[in-house]
């Protein structure tokens, strides 16, 4: 049963060709444009079907907006200033605009919010208030912690936003629905949970008719006291329209893993995780949870146990093999992709987590002292069939990166595709895998990792870092195309694979 709705959601996502040979892309730059925003940090690249593009860039006085041709070429720039109480929440198309959201808490006692329309034909930009609502007095604006979140429906016609209250002893969710063409409000909700402060969102999935579905869970205040081991867990999920709030809630026996991206059926729910098995030395197996959307019941929880490709993937074949013996397992990992191939099943890219002590100076006793920092490094590749067995898996060592995943990965022509920048000179290993990692003096080169569905790896080295260093991260898959754009402080440029 659940082979057929994997199945359907895989080509959902993606209508690629099977058995087609491997082709290296072809790179082309375009010219450098100067840029007055002297920052690294980029919010969105957005494409237009004219094949216009938008580089937004949200800081903290204001939004940076550049529009490109279809040569890539810097056409308009402007630059939106804003409060600093006045926080970037995303950005749509909608036929020949771009439209950004933002949340304000400036006016006292006032959550609002703004969205700044930009034609990309005329290049005329304007800002219009899309509601102001007065805030909760018990909740107040000084000692409660507030967070938003934007969401889109799939089709671009409906969006919400879900803003956060918190107070030691009041959790407030305001759920705001937009029509994302007129830009109309369709409603308002707010749930409130007085006693589950441990309540938290897993997900939240708007269709485009506004109708939100919100992934959730919290452990009832009658089990608070235990520990975390001891205590169940309770699964929600809160139907939201115009007509109110239906809850539905089902017993799990821990807690659901937080940041994965869970894949949505008509019929189900499907979440992973990787778990320690009894011995509890590391990470071992992967987990796959299959929930029903309708009666929202648990219908499954499949285990995969690694087995000995998997640790020979990571460990080499004799490490391996010792490991897999001793029930060792690979540490804790990070998910970052869930991807639906074309092949009956999904692909699971995570990093392992590391943590770095760092020595610190001797003060006037002559004492020193540590600090620590969490880094990601090596990355697992997972293929997974729709009954959440691992079919095969690989490991590819990469450079050490920080709080963000400082790669992209995207299906095209029948693979999965890994862009990352690794070091000048790649050899192999002892284990037989490709070490992208750089080394101590060496330069740096941009990558492309590509596997087919039978777990078949190629690399493709893109080119060397020289003048330009490409930051994957920001690229966009679009039109067949990946797009990336250079990091530099003033001088930068795209770089078009195709």
């Amino acid at each position: 049963m659940f082979r057929l709705l994997l199945t359907a959601v895989a080509l959902f996502f993606s209508a690629m060709t099977i058995g087609q040979e491997f082709q290296n892309l072809e790179a082309r730059m375009t010219k450098p444009f100067y840029d007055k925003v002297k920052s690294d940090s980029i919010t969105a690249l957005k494409f237009h079907s004219s094949q216009k593009a938008v580089l937004i860039r949200a800081e903290k006085s204001y939004i940076s907006l550049n529009l490109f041709n279809s040569a890539m070429s810097l056409i308009d720039e402007q630059k939106i200033k804003k409060s600093q109480k006045e926080v970037y929440l995303g950005e749509y198309i909608q036929d020949h605009r771009i439209i950004a959201v933002t949340h304000s808490f400036a006016g006292r006692g006032f959550s609002t919010l703004y969205a700044y329309v930009y034609d990309v034909n005329s290049k005329k930009l304007e800002r219009r208030e899309l509601s102001k609502t007065p805030i909760d007095k018990r909740l107040g604006l000084f000692s409660t912690k507030k967070n938003s979140e934007f969401v889109l429906d799939k089709d671009s016609e409906t969006f919400s936003i879900v803003t956060t209250f918190k107070r030691k002893d009041l959790i407030q969710y305001s759920f705001e629905t937009f029509d994302a063409v007129s830009l109309e409000q369709k409603y308002v909700q707010e749930l409130q949970r007085q006693d589950l402060r441990a309540y938290e969102i897993l997900d939240v999935i708007l269709n485009k008719d506004g109708q939100l579905e919100v992934f959730g869970q919290f452990i009832p205040e009658s089990v608070q006291a235990k520990s975390a081991a001891d205590a169940s867990h309770i699964a929600t999920l809160d139907i939201i329209d115009a007509n109110g709030i239906a809850t539905k809630e089902t017993v799990i026996e821990k807690a659901l893993p937080k940041g994965v991206k869970p894949i949505i059926t008509e019929s189900h729910i499907f979440i992973n995780d990787f778990i320690e098995g009894d011995a509890g030395n590391g990470v071992n197996q992967i987990e796959t949870l299959i929930f029903d959307r309708e009666n929202f019941t648990l219908d499954e929880r499949l285990v995969y146990e690694f087995d000995d490709a998997v640790y020979q993937a990571f460990f080499g074949k004799q490490r391996g093999e010792r490991k897999k013996k001793k029930r060792k397992g690979l540490g804790e990992f990070r998910i970052n992709y869930v991807i639906p191939s074309n092949n009956n099943g999904y692909f699971v890219l995570a990093e392992l987590k590391e943590i770095i002590v760092i020595m610190t100076g001797g003060g006037l006793n002559g004492m020193g002292g540590t600090s620590t920092r969490i880094v990601y490094s090596d990355l697992l590749v997972f293929h997974l069939d729709n009954e959440g067995k691992v079919v095969w898996a690989d490991h590819v060592e990469k450079d050490t990166t920080g709080v963000f995943a400082a790669y992209n990965a995207f299906m095209s022509d029948g693979r999965l595709n890994i862009m990352l920048n690794g070091g000048k000179n790649y050899d192999t290993n002892r284990n037989g895998d490709r070490n992208l990692n750089r080394g101590l003096f060496e330069g740096s080169a941009l990558y492309r990792v590509a596997y087919d569905t039978n777990g078949s790896q190629q690399i493709q080295k893109i080119q060397d870092n020289s003048q330009d260093y490409f930051l994957p991260r920001f690229g966009s898959f679009v039109n067949d195309k990946f797009i990336m754009i250079s990091d530099s402080k003033s001088r930068r440029r795209f770089l078009i694979l195709e």
